[in-house]
């Protein structure tokens, strides 16, 4: 957990606050482009693909998307605004902005972008109120509702997709998954977090195996060359099937697919399924 923590600390404090700087003024209208930022941190970080959907990868880092600290930040920009007294140039602008707002939140108008954020999570009352106040009393309602929210998309995106369909099987909703939590070397907590997001390749000591089965077609492409059947060679050979995979020293990689295969893991368990993938990964990288 803490190895976790201090990875995602050297974002906030390296990366994060340079990128959010002054973001309250201007940053609404660029939320997602920004979560950008933060998704090709994660997929480099931990060698996933740069096609992997944003959604897996939040939900599998318990990472939330990054408007949840732009609309922190804006909203405590507010709480400041509206503590100014009248007749101050600050105040006399924020009020002039408010008098042409209008009711689309994609106008340039900042107040309107404010409001608009309000009136998604049901809570036109705060903004209605102009209060100081009312708004910092609320802030912490504020942002667990749009937390929850955002939490709550991702989680109905990921039970929808074909893109990794046995994901909704083993995604965590509100902690981090147990392999993450044991403060495991990056090269482990990598090639795990591949193997629950990934479906085309793996990448290791930065070699890159591209599982051929993705690329097959009508010219028998895309088949293992190490199984004397020559089967597919996907995800699903890849983890079940392949006699590599198989033999007796090496751990049960079955139930990938399972949530049970994933509880009550330890640092040693951990240690076997890395090695066990590496074991493959070099003969199958040998015959390429």
């Amino acid at each position: 957990m803490k190895i976790h923590k201090s990875r995602f600390k050297i974002f906030d404090s390296l990366i994060q606050s340079v990128l959010l700087y002054a973001a309250p003024v201007w940053s609404l209208k660029h939320m997602d482009e920004l979560e950008i930022l933060q998704q090709q941190f994660i997929k480099r970080l931990y060698k996933l693909p740069r096609h992997t959907p944003m959604y897996f990868t939040r939900l599998e880092t318990n990472r939330p998307h990054i408007k949840i600290q732009i609309i922190k930040n804006t909203l405590n920009y507010w709480i400041h605004i509206l503590k100014k007294k009248d007749g101050t140039l600050l105040k006399d602008s924020y009020e002039a902005l408010r008098k042409k707002g209008g009711k689309n939140a994609n106008e340039q108008n900042w107040t309107s972008q404010v409001k608009q954020i309000l009136s998604n999570i049901k809570m036109d009352h705060i903004w209605d109120s102009q209060c100081y106040k009312t708004v910092k009393e609320s802030l912490d309602e504020i942002i667990e509702t749009i937390k929850q929210q955002s939490l709550e998309e991702d989680i109905k995106r990921a039970e929808g997709s074909t893109t990794i369909p046995h994901f909704k099987n083993i995604m965590q909703t509100s902690e981090l998954p147990e392999y993450q939590k044991l403060n495991l070397p990056l090269p482990i907590t990598s090639t795990l977090m591949q193997l629950r997001l990934n479906f085309d390749r793996i990448v290791i000591h930065n070699k890159t195996l591209t599982l051929k089965g993705w690329f097959r077609n009508d010219n028998n492409l895309g088949i293992c060359t190490i199984c004397p059947d020559n089967p597919i060679e996907d995800l699903e050979h890849f983890m079940d099937h392949c006699e590599i995979l198989q033999e007796p020293n090496t751990i049960d990689l079955t139930n990938y697919k399972n949530k049970e295969f994933y509880n009550n893991m330890t640092y040693d368990s951990c240690l076997q399924i890395y090695n066990s993938i590496i074991k493959y990964f070099y003969i199958r990288y040998e015959d390429t």
